[in-house]
């Protein structure tokens, strides 16, 4: 799974060019390393948002929803990805340009904590590339398997990002329409893949079957 965390991150990065190279190509500074914070400033908030989806995902398990869990997330990131137009919800805008003014402080100070703040801010704000992600962390149903899914995500996604700090014009706008067009099929992938674990089909790797939570009685001797 982490490595498919990685893959999804690295040819979703097209997607991160489109969507945050504009404040990628405004930081404060331009330097190898201040792009780096910011870079490790999404992946920290990529981690954290990880952290809780996979949480809640292991509250669900416990109540016995895990395969349907995977089964409902995987149909979801298909549909999005058919429809991507499904993903826009008008709070997700209002709660957008709200998050934008948190930007504003650290864009006047120009220090190493102001771009990993807005690193960490950018990884906050509403992508379909990371919603996609994190219905997979959402579907290990463990905190810590769900943030290690979002921390490789994240890493996946560094190489574009930071290479579109030193190569500006990168990738031109014909080659990008280009590659965006795999994305959704990329996506698709992920969904079935999703909807396989769900299916408890006893594949390793593919479709393990689900460990049943167990619960260990205390009786107290007297």
């Amino acid at each position: 799974m982490l490595s498919l965390a990685f893959l999804t991150g690295l040819f979703g990065s097209l997607h991160c060019v489109g969507m945050c190279g504009a404040i990628a190509l405004t930081l404060p500074s331009r330097s190898f390393l201040g792009n780096f914070l910011y870079n490790t400033g999404r992946v920290i908030s990529y981690s954290f948002i990880g952290f809780l989806l996979g949480s809640f995902g292991k509250g669900l398990s416990i109540i016995g929803f895990q395969q349907g869990l995977a089964i409902v997330a995987g149909s979801i990131v298909i549909l999005i990805a058919i429809f991507p137009q499904l993903a826009r919800f008008a709070w997700f805008n209002e709660g957008f340009t709200r998050l934008k003014q948190f930007f504003k402080p650290f864009y006047q100070r120009k220090n190493y904590f102001s771009l990993l703040m807005i690193g960490v801010l950018n990884g906050l704000l509403p992508c379909g590339l990371v919603y996609m992600a994190v219905m997979a962390s959402l579907v290990l149903a463990d905190a810590w398997q769900g943030m290690l899914y979002m921390f490789f995500f994240g890493l996946g996604t560094i190489l574009m990002m930071q290479s579109l700090s030193v190569y500006k014009n990168l990738l031109s706008q014909q080659w990008r329409l280009k590659l965006f067009k795999f994305l959704p099929a990329f996506a698709v992938i992920v969904g079935v893949l999703m909807i396989l674990r769900g299916l408890n089909l006893g594949i390793p790797y593919l479709s393990p079957h689900f460990e049943k939570e167990s619960t260990v009685e205390c009786h107290s001797t007297k």
